[in-house]
């Protein structure tokens, strides 16, 4: 049971999980099942990652990649932030080709 802090009304917030359409699409993860079993509000987000020709987007495309914790939900405040997607997906390239240009430097 969810705690209720005093003076607060005794019907909890329901709380939320953040993923992406990733994640969602995977049946092994069978993440709505569990979202409901857990009574969670799912949301569920697509980074658009179709409209990117990126090695560090394919391999998430192809179902060969997942997130890994804070991706659904750090895409979800960007939404609700209003970020546009392009920039999430900037970001994605960019920083998986600084990881790559500083791993083939060592």
């Amino acid at each position: 049971m969810r705690h209720a802090a005093e003076g607060v009304s005794a019907e909890p917030t329901p709380l939320e999980l953040a993923t992406t359409s990733f994640l969602a699409a995977d049946e092994s993860a069978a993440i709505r099942g569990l979202a409901a079993d857990l009574s969670l509000s799912l949301t569920v987000t697509d980074p658009g990652f179709d409209a990117v020709d990126h090695p560090a987007t394919d391999g998430y495309l192809a179902g060969e990649a997942k997130e890994g914790l804070g991706m659904g939900g750090a895409l979800a405040l960007a939404v609700e932030a209003g970020l546009p997607r392009e920039s999430t997906r900037t970001a994605v390239v960019s920083v998986s080709e600084r990881l790559t240009d500083d791993t083939a430097r060592r």
